[in-house]
């Protein structure tokens, strides 16, 4: 029996060494092997429950810029959400080995995977790419691997030809408007509705035009009338 918990113990160990051991994998597999990419800016996160009894941490971004996200997934780009496995419930600590950490205010580049409760980071802390600038250049690289020769060094040209290679666009700016209304952007919307509805008004008036309308029905009755008062007064005199 002794020996038994120590074989256990030591395949456990093995198993938990091994999930922190990660392998290189070149930049466009990992975007065909990710659903997105995001660049936002971290704003904080909170522990929760979820629905299979699993803990995890929900971290808000401000949404940047995106490629192949689309634009049904993002409620507000101010609170975006991904998930990270594990987290602090009740008190107690659920660790795991290798899911990415972030800082209040950090800008970071992550590569998304569609889950059942929400988006979560690909491959744990593999799909988590940080940014420097370098001789005045902007590098991105991988927090996993920053010293990698290719994924510690890329460039913002090379990131978005594999992007645009793989999800057709590359990262695209947000502004806004489709997400987030702005007062400049409500008074455009508010004008819009004023066109639409003279416009309605000046459909009815030209359909009442084109059916004949009833004013000349109504010039033709007060004629009659006439004549049939015209009438009665002769034969009373």
């Amino acid at each position: 029996m002794r020996n038994l918990f120590i074989f256990l113990g030591l395949n456990l160990w093995a198993l938990s060494s091994m999930a922190t051991i990660f392998v290189p994998i070149p930049l466009e597999d990992q975007f065909k092997e990710a659903d997105s990419v995001i660049h936002g800016i971290f704003k904080g996160s909170v522990s929760k429950k979820l629905p299979n009894e699993e803990i995890v941490t929900e971290n808000t971004f401000k949404l940047l810029s995106k490629s192949g996200l689309d634009a049904g997934h993002i409620i507000n780009e101010e609170s975006f959400k991904v998930l990270t496995p594990g987290g602090v419930w009740q008190g107690l600590v659920y660790h795991i080995e290798g899911t990415p950490t972030f800082t209040k205010g950090e800008k970071v580049i992550l590569l998304l995977q569609k889950g059942k409760y929400g988006f979560e980071v690909y491959g744990l802390g593999v799909g988590k790419y940080n940014i420097k600038v370098v001789d005045r250049r902007t590098i991105i690289y991988s927090s996993i691997f920053p010293n990698h020769k290719k994924l510690g060094n890329i460039t913002v040209e090379d990131f978005n030809i594999l992007l645009n290679k793989v999800y057709g666009e590359p990262l695209q700016r947000l502004k806004g408007k489709h997400y987030v209304y702005k007062k400049d952007e409500v008074k455009r919307d508010i004008a819009s509705i004023k066109e639409v509805d003279q416009g309605l008004r000046t459909l009815g008036t030209e359909k009442g035009e084109e059916d004949g309308g009833s004013a000349p029905l109504g010039g033709i009755l007060s004629f009659i009338l006439m004549i049939v008062g015209i009438v009665y007064f002769l034969n009373k005199t």
